[in-house]
């Protein structure tokens, strides 16, 4: 039993050392001192402390006959002067003072102080290297990044692909698995085994590193996108990015933008998971004019040049022509400052500016064939390049006012064009009405379409409507349908309602996304043939898109006159995407249509389409 004084000394003895853990700002060494039998292989007795500090605090040593020592306050030791508190350091073989480099490996570790390991034990050096990536450059000046699974020569490969097809911009979001399933092909097609999606979003984020991760889509479907990233234009992947609404413009509004890793990830058993199947609501952005300028420092249109000396032989009117083209080129730049600020008022005073004020050299050349060709196909890269800034993606939400602007532009376009070039040639004139009759219908087919991509998102969003379109879809009678369309178009027509009737039935089970639905779309109205980019070939394309149409267009009226007789009560629903449906196919056949013009144009000036940025 012990004594009252040894008692007494005790918790002095604690107290001691609580107030100097205070004063070095350990807090954990009370506790871990109290609970001394369970750290006892890692952390030493209160003992050692005085035998380790001989000179600065002196001890009765055990008595030999298992007595318990006397404790520096007892009578015995009342002689002894004890050191002040403010000046006591503990032991550092004892006292766990934490470094700069443990503060940065609780940071790297979310929280862990020592990556798991129990207080007071180093991590074995280098240990915390492994897993942090850094940009370096090999002995050849390659770029690479340490600490990933890869090689460097594979670093380095993915690292030259990167540069070579993708590029920083601004508001521009690429899905992650889908990048990732470009990078694997590509990997694969050299012979390489492609990293996973962790690794390749470590080299990435070297080479792009104000990349972000957000993620978009509806609640329960939303994926994992790139932020700050596109496909370049001369990028093979350009189009798969843009043919289905996939490349978007997005800018979350309620904040949630990732600035961390690829995805959040949990870690079980040891084992990192994927969380990327959260349910999260993400609101699209609209697309504005603010938005519009904030890209317009880095998009720029580039003119192929005309072979002027092949065209025309005489070198004084190929001088002129020349002179007359370059200042056309110069009026679109202008032209396309206003279209960047939405200014569209202001290109009906520039139009006027110009035509009006022509001199006598200019105007001899305007008859020319070449020089009326070259300002149609500089006209058709204008207008379509002008399409993609105001509309890249024709499903992802514009602001309705800069809807209508753009809307009332298309409209007014052709009068104002007809009164600027009022006195030109009348075949130049006619011309230019023609390819603006064109554009205009093609400008506004695509805000339609803008308009009904977002009621349809919301309907394919709500899983109460979608389960009632199911179920209303099942009960159409499709045989009697068949055969109508079998008696009306044949085995084509038979062949493009069952794509129909097989297609959205799946769309809806396995609620897939508005883009899935578009890219789905060109697949039931394209041609089978194989066709190439010949003026020829892209006439048939259009014409072929026409009769599709029209098939089409036949099929969903049989569809929604059944729906109708059955009084279904989706019956709405169905109806808006049948109007989604006619009008993207009416914006792939005038599409369709300008790119044949181009085509023509091309072969007249003997330049290829390739070089107009337009296919």
């Amino acid at each position: 039993m012990q004594t009252q004084s040894q008692t007494s000394g005790k918790y002095c003895h604690i107290w001691k050392y609580n107030h100097i853990w205070k004063y070095n700002h350990i807090w954990k060494y009370i506790h871990i001192w109290k609970d001394s039998q369970k750290y006892r292989g890692t952390y030493p007795p209160l003992s050692s402390l005085d035998r380790n500090r001989s000179n600065e605090m002196p001890h009765t040593p055990p008595s030999s006959h298992g007595q318990q020592p006397a404790h520096p306050h007892a009578q015995p030791m009342r002689h002894t002067t004890t050191m002040p508190v403010a000046n006591f350091v503990p032991s550092q073989s004892v006292m766990y003072a934490p470094s700069q480099e443990d503060y940065q490996n609780i940071v790297t570790n979310d929280g862990d102080n020592n990556g798991g390991m129990p207080p007071g034990t180093q991590r074995p050096p280098g240990a915390m290297e492994e897993n942090r990536v850094a940009l370096r450059h090999n002995s050849s000046g390659q770029m690479i990044v340490s600490g990933g699974d890869m090689p460097p020569m594979m670093q380095s490969d993915t690292i030259a692909w990167l540069q070579d097809n993708y590029v920083t911009a601004m508001h521009i979001s690429i899905p992650r698995n889908l990048l990732h399933t470009h990078y694997s092909e590509y990997a694969l097609s050299r012979g390489t085994s492609p990293a996973n999606v962790a690794s390749f979003g470590k080299i990435i984020r070297s080479v792009f590193p104000d990349l972000k991760t957000r993620r978009l889509g509806t609640r329960g479907k939303s994926k994992y996108h790139y932020y700050g990233i596109k496909a370049k234009d001369t990028s093979p992947y350009q189009y798969v990015y843009r043919r289905g609404g996939i490349i978007g413009e997005n800018n979350n509004k309620d904040g949630s933008l990732s600035d961390s890793g690829d995805s959040p990830k949990r870690i079980e058993d040891g084992s990192f998971h994927d969380d990327s199947s959260v349910t999260a609501q993400e609101f699209l952005p609209e697309r504005d004019p603010e938005m519009i300028a904030s890209e317009s420092a880095s998009f720029i249109i580039t003119y192929p040049p005309i072979p002027w000396h092949d065209l025309l032989p005489s070198t004084h009117i190929s001088h002129d022509a020349q002179q007359m083209v370059q200042a056309y080129v110069t009026h679109l730049t202008d032209a396309l400052q206003a279209v960047t600020a939405c200014s569209f008022q202001s290109i009906e005073q520039l139009w006027l500016m110009f035509w009006r004020n022509l001199t006598e050299q200019q105007l001899s050349v305007l008859t020319v064939e070449a020089v009326m060709d070259s300002i149609l196909l500089y006209d058709l890269i204008f207008f379509q390049k002008i399409n993609a800034l105001l509309i890249p993606n024709i499903i992802m939400p514009v602001t309705p006012k800069l809807a209508a602007s753009i809307r009332d532009f298309a409209k007014h376009m052709e009068t104002w064009m007809l009164a600027a070039m009022k006195g030109l040639p009348e075949v130049l004139i006619s011309k230019r009405i023609g390819l603006a009759s064109v554009w205009s219908s093609c400008i506004r087919g695509h805000t339609s379409v803008n308009h009904l991509a977002q009621a349809a998102r919301a309907v394919l969003a709500n899983p109460d409507t979608t389960q009632q379109m199911i179920v209303d879809w099942g009960r159409i009678d499709f045989l009697d349908i068949e055969g109508q369309v079998q008696w009306t178009y044949g085995d084509i027509g038979v062949h493009i309602l069952r794509k129909l009737r097989d297609g959205f039935n799946d769309q809806l089970v396995n609620e897939k996304e508005l883009e899935t639905f578009v890219v789905w779309v060109q697949e039931v109205v394209a041609p089978s043939q194989n066709l190439t980019s010949s003026a020829e070939d892209l006439g048939t394309k259009a014409d072929l898109l026409v009769e599709n149409l029209l098939r089409m267009s036949y099929i969903i009226q049989l569809i929604i006159r059944d729906l109708t007789l059955r009084s279904a009560a989706s019956f709405g629903n169905f109806h808006l995407f049948s109007l989604l449906l006619n009008e993207y196919v009416l914006c792939m056949v005038d599409t369709a249509k300008l790119l044949q013009r181009a085509a023509v144009l091309c072969a007249g000036l003997k330049i290829s389409l390739q070089q107009t940025g337009l296919q």
